[in-house]
């Protein structure tokens, strides 16, 4: 790893996080309630406890939320908490209705403010990017903790034409400090095939062909958010979200420090990983520390 600020090449600190350097994450998952992922809601509710158990006993300093919508709405969500809070949260029922509810002391708030996000305003359909910018809006992220959103649906994105709420719309909004978007895809059985329903044809649900602005491929989002994509069956049998980089990636962080030259100007900083098969760079523009 290399690191510049202004130019400038740093002598790093590389601290592997460990019971005494404990990385901050806050994980949020984004879950489509709607009626199709009824086969799926109680096994995909099963998994994401057990993946918030495995990254609470990993060492990680870690706070854990949720969101649920359907047909254009925020109809459930519970802010940034404690692993245990979230995981009483998801068990309270059964089914879809897991995700369905406000809770914790904001709940008003955050109940208040779904209303008039999306579905109060514009006539969408499914579309996780209403659910991920609200807990991107409403959600309390602590500065310097690393940023997760996990989304899982099996409907395309549907932001009607409405380029706001479109993967173009987001795409534009986005920043790399807002974190990364993994996408859990449930595939029809009826589609199969293991792999990224890619095809102009179908997209492996009921809502018809690939059309721009009208359904368009979730896992867009984790492309241009760093984000990774896991293909499930339609009971979600096969999933296991332990398996997913991200989760490993959390578990096995290091603490990179630099000393800046000056702690109250703006900077450009670059960030340039060489590993085979990982080569990559980052470029955070006008920021200050």
């Amino acid at each position: 790893m290399f690191v510049t600020e202004d130019g400038v090449l740093q002598g790093l600190k590389v601290t592997n996080v460990s019971a005494g350097n404990a990385l901050s994450a806050d994980v949020v998952f984004t879950v489509d309630n709607s009626g199709s992922m009824s086969e799926e809601a109680d096994s995909i509710a099963g998994k994401i406890i057990s993946f918030v158990y495995k990254l609470r006993t990993s060492g990680i300093d870690l706070r854990v939320g949720c969101a649920g919508y359907r047909y254009g709405v925020i109809n459930g969500a519970r802010n940034l908490t404690d692993a245990a809070t979230l995981i009483s949260y998801l068990s309270r029922t059964t089914g879809t209705s897991r995700t369905v509810g406000f809770e914790g002391p904001d709940a008003e708030t955050l109940n208040g403010t779904a209303r008039t996000i999306g579905g109060g305003i514009f006539p969408l359909n499914e579309d996780g990017i209403l659910a991920i910018w609200f807990a991107d809006s409403m959600f309390a992220w602590r500065p310097g903790a690393q940023r997760v959103f996990v989304n899982f649906t099996d409907e395309p994105i549907q932001p009607n034409a409405i380029k706001y709420w479109s993967v173009d719309g987001l795409r534009e909004r986005w920043a790399p400090s807002k974190g990364s978007i993994h996408t859990v895809y449930s595939l029809d059985n009826n589609y199969w095939s293991g792999v990224l329903p890619d095809t102009l044809s179908a997209h492996g649900s009921e809502s018809g062909p690939w059309q721009d602005r009208l359904f368009e491929r979730p896992w867009s989002l984790s492309w241009f958010t760093g984000g990774t994509v896991k293909i499930i069956h339609s009971d979600a049998h096969d999933l296991d979200l332990s398996m997913l980089p991200v989760a490993g990636a959390l578990s096995a962080s290091s603490l990179v420090e630099f000393l800046t030259d000056d702690p109250y100007a703006l900077h450009t900083v670059l960030v340039t990983v060489r590993e085979p098969g990982a080569d990559g760079k980052t470029i955070f523009s006008n920021i200050r520390y």
